[in-house]
């Protein structure tokens, strides 16, 4: 559904060094599913995502790029992770924790994750991952 690519583009401010995201027109049939709030953090995150579907912007980025407030941010967040379509979760979320299982930087956010990223990262009662330092964002950690 979106795509980072380094490209042709027109526009105003055309850079050769700058990506770009490419939604799919496809999306206007899945527009339906999100709306306000959800919608804007989803667009949010897809425009921070690098060329993994990755992102790793902090909730006050978010904030001030969104104009939502952070329970507004919070909220948006978990819907988007319990939502899935055709089958297919929407947000995946996570943190990484270091050999002393404290938390190392914000929150991780993968766009569309695959069977296997979920697996990674969300282990359902497991312990956190030791060898890859991944800790399941089973409650989505402010920053």
């Amino acid at each position: 559904m979106f795509k980072v690519f380094s490209g042709d583009w027109r526009g105003a401010e055309a850079d050769a060094n700058l990506l770009y995201i490419q939604v799919a027109f496809d999306f206007r049939s899945y527009l339906c599913h999100f709306k306000g709030p959800a919608l804007s953090v989803l667009l949010c995150l897809a425009l921070h995502m690098d060329e993994k579907g990755q992102a790793f912007p902090a909730y006050d980025l978010i904030q001030a790029e969104t104009g939502l407030a952070r329970d507004s941010v919070g909220r948006a967040i978990k819907q988007l992770c319990s939502q899935e379509l055709n089958g297919r979760r929407v947000l995946l979320v996570y943190r990484v924790r270091d050999e002393h299982k404290r938390y190392v930087g914000g929150n991780h956010y993968i766009l569309f994750p695959t069977p296997s990223e979920l697996a990674a990262h969300e282990a359902p009662g497991a312990e956190p991952d030791q060898e890859a330092g991944m800790q399941p964002a089973n409650d989505i950690p402010s920053d």
